[in-house]
């Protein structure tokens, strides 16, 4: 046989048994998958995507918060610090409230620059790839099980270093208390599907150590009520935490602009929060430095 048809015969053999022998794999795979003897098996898919900063592809909020460092002081000069924030263009404003549904606990004056507001696309998928669907009188299908954790992340100095190559550190801590997540889905003939919007609360303190990067961690778990299979998924979004927002007043397309509710408040929408900053990190760290904020010392773990 000529050797030109005996090479491409060969080859085309061989590329058949190799895959012959990897279907008994597969198969025992996705049988062991949809094994009510080992549930844990079967993924779900959680798709987040957040709307603050698309270009970023993080979660904005701003506090507005007050005292520390004037512009232009120093730790060793400080400046007298002024009652709000110190960017000159921006949470310089305060309204006062008027009308019972405009009065906050704590004081009487309201700030339309903060914002303690982050919200993003959800998507939540069985290992098929369907979506889940229930009534429209419960918050969640039965069986399902979709937790919320917020956790801060912050840049520490180490109180016992490793080595002198140790000079910064993260510390993490779960801050979920002080956030509160809510579930936006998609309502059509009676029943909810898993497709939607999570909008995202802070309710805790505003201070300047409260201006840090966060992480957003959503955690799935739904046992189906038949099979008794188990079902989890996980997703993580990014949450920046401004004390005031970066803006570029010369440039209409990053202008802070006012966005009117219904009851006549004012809302103050800054297009672009971190302008000139590309991570959330090193705005955050600027703006705790203006603050008298500065890196804390925390002990080894």
């Amino acid at each position: 046989m000529d050797k030109k048809l005996m090479l491409p015969a060969l080859a085309a053999f061989m590329i058949l048994v190799m895959v012959a022998t990897a279907f008994p794999a597969a198969s025992a795979a996705v049988t062991k998958a949809v094994s009510t003897k080992d549930p844990f098996y079967a993924p779900l898919t959680i798709v987040t995507i957040a709307e603050d900063d698309q270009v970023r592809n993080t979660g904005i909020m701003i506090l507005c918060v007050t005292h520390g460092l004037a512009f232009g002081g120093t730790p060793a000069a400080p400046k007298t610090p002024d009652t709000r924030a110190y960017d000159p263009n921006t949470c310089l404003q305060e309204v006062v409230q008027t009308g019972p549904s405009n009065v906050q606990s704590g004081g009487a004056y309201w700030n339309p620059w903060i914002d303690k507001w982050a919200d993003y696309k959800i998507l939540l998928l069985l290992p098929n790839g369907a979506k889940f669907f229930w009534p429209v009188s419960q918050p969640f299908p039965t069986g399902l099980v979709l937790a919320c954790e917020v956790i801060e992340k912050d840049t520490v100095e180490p109180k016992v270093p490793q080595g002198s190559w140790e000079i910064l550190k993260k510390e993490v801590t779960d801050r979920s208390s002080d956030f509160i997540c809510k579930f936006r889905w998609k309502a059509l003939g009676g029943f909810y599907w898993s497709v939607g919007s999570m909008d995202l609360y802070y309710v805790g303190p505003q201070r300047s150590e409260d201006v840090a990067p966060y992480i957003v961690d959503l955690q799935a778990t739904y046992t189906d009520p038949t099979t008794k299979i188990i079902y989890y998924g996980a997703d993580m979004q990014d949450l920046c935490i401004l004390a005031w927002p970066f803006n570029e007043l010369t440039d209409w397309q990053k202008r802070p602009y006012n966005l009117q509710k219904p009851e006549s408040l004012d809302l103050t929408r800054v297009p672009d929060s971190l302008d000139g900053f590309v991570s959330c990190e090193d705005a955050t760290l600027f703006q705790r430095t203006l603050l008298g904020a500065y890196i804390p010392t925390a002990p080894q773990n």
